[in-house]
């Protein structure tokens, strides 16, 4: 993973640097807030960003993303100052490391915060392409001679695989079991269709 850390103590970031790489990681060291804002859209993994720093602390950091992170961000702080973590989590960090900790929690903390980031980024993928053939269905409808059937869109969280074989079977229904039609709705041949309903009665 490339990661860039953002402290302004450089002995400790010096440790963390050579801990990161000995676990093969590519690592960028800054030590102050603007500059850890002119670096993070670099394509990191993972940003290590302290709370207390020189020109620009981490909330300032945090803030000045307004959301917008190109990667996740894990806190350090050197004390259990609540109010901070709190309000660093509400501006979308990851997670929070107390100062001092162990190598071992620091690399399992960014393996989870890249696996979250990955995870969340898939979800997005998927979302995209469920709005996607949401839309073409909803335009195949429109342009059909069944533009006065309407087809019910399930509202809770189907995977597009779910998605699509609950629309099959609202497009059957509605063009009396037709395969060849129904599939014409869904963008699917006679044979996907004959395949997909073949999987519901295993």
């Amino acid at each position: 993973m490339r990661i860039l850390i953002a402290d302004d103590d450089q002995s400790l970031s010096r440790v963390l640097q050579i801990q990161l790489e000995s676990n093969d990681h590519q690592v960028t060291v800054v030590f102050d807030g603007k500059a850890c804002l002119d670096e993070i859209s670099n394509d990191f993994d993972v940003c290590v960003l302290d709370l207390n720093m020189p020109k620009l602390n981490g909330l300032q950091v945090l803030e000045s993303l307004d959301g917008n992170m190109p990667c996740p961000i894990v806190v350090l702080t050197a004390y259990d100052d609540v109010k901070s973590i709190v309000k660093a989590t509400k501006l979308s960090a990851f997670d929070y490391l107390t100062k001092p900790f162990e190598a071992a929690k620091l690399l399992r903390t960014i393996d989870l915060a890249k696996s979250d980031w990955d995870l969340r980024s898939e979800n997005k993928k998927l979302r995209q392409l469920l709005l996607q053939k949401t839309n073409v269905l909803e335009a195949s409808i429109k342009n059909s001679d069944f533009t006065e059937q309407s087809f019910v869109l399930p509202k809770n969280g189907l995977n597009v695989e779910e998605l699509l074989n609950d629309l099959l079977a609202q497009a059957l229904e509605r063009c009396n079991n037709n395969q060849t039609k129904a599939g014409k709705l869904l963008g699917l041949s006679r044979q996907q269709v004959i395949h997909r309903m073949r999987k519901w009665k295993q």
